[in-house]
């Protein structure tokens, strides 16, 4: 009787302990946690709608008519990826971010103009050979790559962007085995 008692209480002693640090641990990790306000959240969420609701299409205006139900291909050509005078909501859609400007081809070949215009296209053109290298094949990645180095990142490249010599060592270092 007395040793049943005794591996009791040595199992509800573990038990005990092994309850006692999930207890510590959880404490800690709501400790930890990074916690934003519901106000704060609820504010930058009406912001972004606010931002975006002109493109949603269900809140939006009214779009051009449908070219499948009517002869009018208006909204085709407002559509396309390049158009020589894009609309006025594309390029205001443009000013969100850098992102939205050079995920649109018209944006990325009106921001070209503007860098010619500034003598500064190496950059972009820097920027879009890294995109095209992310989107890849694996089989490509090292070709490209290479291009990349010899066209932008080597010294005295054609279109040279400004690295300092720790950076331009680790490329080289990664040029044997390139990766996204």
């Amino acid at each position: 009787m007395d040793i049943r008692n005794d591996l009791y209480t040595f199992r509800s002693m573990r038990r005990d302990e092994a309850l006692k640090r999930r207890l510590e641990y959880l404490q800690q990790a709501l400790m930890n946690r990074v916690r934003t306000k519901s106000s704060q959240t609820h504010q930058s969420l009406c912001a972004f709608f606010e931002v975006f609701s002109d493109y949603d299409p269900f809140l939006g205006h009214c779009p051009p008519s449908n070219p499948w139900l009517t002869s009018d291909t208006d909204r085709w050509n407002l559509m396309q990826p390049l158009v020589e005078n894009p609309t006025q909501l594309r390029v205001r859609r443009w000013s969100f971010n850098c992102k939205e400007l050079l995920s649109d081809p018209t944006g990325v070949r009106e921001f070209m103009k503007f860098c010619k215009a500034e003598f500064s296209t190496e950059s972009l053109n820097f920027y879009l050979h890294v995109q095209e290298i992310r989107n890849c094949p694996l089989s490509q990645m090292k070709q490209k790559a290479e291009v990349i180095y010899r066209e932008h990142l080597a010294p005295n490249a054609p279109q040279e962007v400004n690295i300092n010599d720790t950076i331009r060592t680790k490329i080289i270092k990664q040029l044997e085995n390139p990766s996204r």
